[in-house]
């Protein structure tokens, strides 16, 4: 996945959003324009476990995208297993495109309508707006900033570092991500080569180290 953000401004935005998740009891994640998850989903997941619903959650999120495009103000629809659902389009920008955010899987509509506003707020602020070139100007900028071996990271990578930094088992983060514990154990291995570290203790400490994750939100287990 390309998201076309830093690794930084991934890791500010993932806290952003697991705030107002915990703060609204909605599921929120930041998808790009064809629907495509940027950040790892907050609380619930947005589709269905069941497998043979996936499809149909995917279709429907990505005809959100399309619907919450071109508004200001947020969508917000039923979707076809009885979970409302919203959209809304970000300020954020990247170079190939606009940043939406959908949440809700609620059955709760008047908690979509109530949390809102403050939701909207939030993610209508300047976080990253211009043209492309200068997206991409800024994001070169950021990453110039970020630890060297950091910046070897793939998002993906990116996404599991944050989550053993968040103290999360391999199950949990698998769990996390819909891939398997094997996939996740790769992964880690991965990050341990790169960053030259020796453990998963290492990594979580490197972390919190270098602002991926704040030590008050470490996952007591």
């Amino acid at each position: 996945m390309n998201d076309g953000l830093s690794s930084d401004l991934l890791a500010r935005l993932q806290q952003i959003q697991d705030l107002l998740a915990d703060r609204s009891g909605l599921c929120l994640v930041l998808v790009d324009s064809r629907g495509e998850e940027i950040t790892i989903p907050s609380r619930l997941p947005l589709t269905c476990i069941n497998e043979s619903h996936q499809l149909t959650c995917f279709s429907e999120i990505r005809q959100l995208t399309r619907k919450a495009r071109n508004r200001e103000d947020a969508v917000i629809q039923q979707c076809s297993h009885g979970f409302y659902v919203f959209g809304l389009r970000t300020s954020i920008k990247t170079a190939e495109g606009d940043v939406f955010l959908i949440g809700g899987r609620t059955t709760e509509l008047e908690r979509i309508n109530r949390e809102l506003p403050l939701i909207s707020a939030v993610y209508r602020l300047p976080l990253s707006t211009g043209s492309p070139d200068k997206v991409k100007e800024k994001q070169m900028g950021e990453e110039a900033l970020l630890p060297g071996a950091l910046r070897l990271l793939t998002p993906q990578e990116i996404k599991i570092l944050y989550l053993l930094g968040s103290g999360f088992s391999n199950k949990m983060i698998a769990s996390r991500l819909y891939i398997s514990p094997n996939t996740v154990k790769a992964h880690v291995s991965r990050i341990l080569q790169k960053l030259r570290l020796s453990n998963r203790t290492d990594a979580a400490l490197f972390a919190v180290e270098n602002g991926l994750v704040k030590r008050d939100q470490i996952v007591q287990n």
